[in-house]
């Protein structure tokens, strides 16, 4: 009898234990979610200290808001607006020392925990109500995948590579999804990834085993009335562009995918275009540096002479050497401009951001753009109204500022003693 009382016991510390699990994983993960606040003005960042990293908040009058819960030994990072602009999503390492992505509820100032699985999460992109419709899906990387995210469900899917149900054989002799094979000859990993117009294409970069990065695009679906051709077109993935950096945004009007690359090189290294190999078997790089777009919906529009088998492109600026640098494209709301950042490569070899830079995209001129500041900036982000980029500038610190897009003098936000990164406005205008 006390054999079997013992094992009944036990039973029920297992039945126990793992009712008790279950219900702390469905507390973190459940949903509810109500209010709403007006944010419009209002920006998000991450403060970074020698201790840690925090999201925060700027109101319209400058007051600054940080996420509860917050402890010194925590790093909260690519903070990010909801479509509607009263939530904010970042990524932190609260719990379990693997981030997760965590949602800040501004009216009810809480925040909770919106992922579950164990692989480390980052890069949220939620987009805007032009280019992805009414639900708030968003775009997250893990295990160097693409997956989308339901943030009311806190559930995940793979997009990228899809997950497909042909198999191969991988070099090691193991198994091996089709779509991964496909990926493989482009890169060993995804480090961000957008949404194109109506979540029909997703833009992403990937880490190349050789080194460097390229830009690829992959359609979600495939048109009714596609030719059998174009079937084939929308159901591959194609390299765009590749170089030592690659820095991309899409359009919130017409889906085009702008880009910078620093470091040229072509998306199929090992097999360049035959017009770019000299008589002596030379690879000839067009160009160092440049900017530019690609148009996903309209392949044949203009050839892409780097890589035949992606969507046309149109380069807008190019430069031979590293005297003339472009970083982080942010296309205006209304799809007609672009702000970047330019510098150059300094005497230590490091990025030396010089200034901010207006570009029209309707006009690829070969110009290095308007001059719309000069100093060490980054991280252009528009206002929803577009007259206004708020941007990060070093100034002792790495600080907050904002201005007007027909220039002047910049606005600080920040007290100029701190340190930022991942800075936007809210959506709402």
């Amino acid at each position: 009898m006390n054999k079997k009382l013992a094992i009944r016991s036990a039973i029920a510390v297992v039945l126990f234990g793992a009712l008790f699990i279950g219900y702390n994983m469905i507390q973190k993960v459940s949903d509810f979610d109500p209010g709403t606040v007006a944010t419009p003005g209002w920006i998000v960042a991450v403060e970074e200290t020698d201790e840690g990293s925090q999201a925060v908040v700027f109101d319209s009058d400058g007051n600054e808001r940080r996420s509860p819960g917050y402890q010194p030994k925590f790093q909260e990072r690519d903070a990010v607006w909801n479509k509607a602009g009263d939530r904010v999503f970042f990524v932190a390492d609260r719990e379990d020392e693997t981030f997760h992505i965590y949602r800040w509820n501004l009216s009810r100032d809480e925040v909770r925990r919106r992922t579950l699985d164990s692989r480390s999460k980052g890069t949220p992109f939620f987009g805007t109500t032009a280019l992805t419709g009414s639900e708030d899906l968003g775009l997250i990387t893990a295990g160097g995948r693409v997956l989308m995210f339901d943030p009311k469900e806190g559930s995940t899917r793979q997009l990228l590579p899809p997950m497909g149900r042909e198999v191969g054989r991988s070099e090691d002799g193991g198994s091996v999804g089709q779509f991964d094979q496909l990926y493989e000859r482009f890169g060993q990993s995804f480090k961000a990834a957008k949404w194109g117009k109506d979540r029909r294409w997703i833009a992403a970069v990937m880490q190349r085993a050789e080194g460097g990065q390229v830009l690829i695009v992959q359609s979600q679906v495939i048109p009714e009335d596609a030719t059998p051709e174009q079937v084939g077109y929308y159901s591959l993935p194609h390299a765009v562009i590749a170089g030592e950096r690659v820095d991309f945004d899409v359009s919130p009007t017409t889906g085009a995918i702008v880009f910078s690359v620093h470091g040229f090189d072509f998306p199929d290294a090992s097999n360049p275009p035959e017009a770019f190999v000299n008589e002596k078997g030379e690879v000839v790089r067009p160009f160092r540096n440049v900017v530019g777009f690609v148009d996903p919906d309209d392949p044949t529009k203009t050839p892409n002479r780097f890589s035949p088998s992606a969507p046309g492109m149109v380069v807008m600026a190019a430069t031979p050497d590293d005297q003339t640098i472009f970083r982080e494209p942010a296309v205006s709301p209304d799809g007609t401009r672009i702000a970047a950042v330019l510098g150059r490569t300094d005497e230590n070899g490091l990025f030396a951001p010089g200034g901010l830079i207006l570009m029209d995209l309707a006009e690829a001129s070969g110009s290095s753009g308007t001059g719309l500041l000069q100093g060490p900036v980054s991280s252009p982000s528009w206002h929803p109204d577009g007259n206004t980029i708020v941007f990060l500038m070093r100034d002792g610190a790495r600080s907050i500022y904002t201005v007007s897009r027909t220039g002047g003098e910049p606005k600080r936000v920040s007290d100029g003693k701190k340190n930022y990164s991942s800075v936007s406005f809210s959506p709402q205008s």
